[in-house]
């Protein structure tokens, strides 16, 4: 890969951690499941009746946004798995999610963990 495309590859993923952490802080954030309605329930993140979105749900719907569907989205997963790695998580998406869904994680930690990797 050229140098010029992997910078162009590294823009998308910045563009798309930043839109995701966005998401979450200004749409709304959720645990247990990628999305869910205005009622709390359930919904799928690509729906249009979702308004709250988990970690992972918000990478896919910022993905969707800017670039569209693709497997893009396993590259940008990646990159914030290895950022919360840096912080003493598991180095799987599994681990993203569970943390994402801990009591104890916050809105903010989400949205501060997906800048954090958009810059690493």
């Amino acid at each position: 890969m050229s140098k010029k495309k992997k910078q162009k590859q590294d823009k998308v993923v910045k563009d798309i951690l930043v839109r995701a952490a966005t998401i979450v802080l200004c749409e709304g954030w959720t645990r247990k499941w990628f999305a869910k309605d205005e009622r709390g329930k359930d919904t799928e993140w690509w729906n249009e009746d979702a308004v709250k979105f988990c970690a992972v749900g918000a990478i896919h719907k910022a993905r969707k946004e800017l670039i569209g569907f693709g497997d893009e989205v396993y590259r940008i997963t990646d990159t914030v798995v290895a950022e919360a790695h840096k912080r003493g998580l598991p180095k799987t998406e599994l681990a993203l999610s569970v943390w994402n869904d801990d009591i104890a994680t916050s809105a903010e930690e989400v949205a501060e963990l997906l800048l954090a990797a958009a810059e690493s």
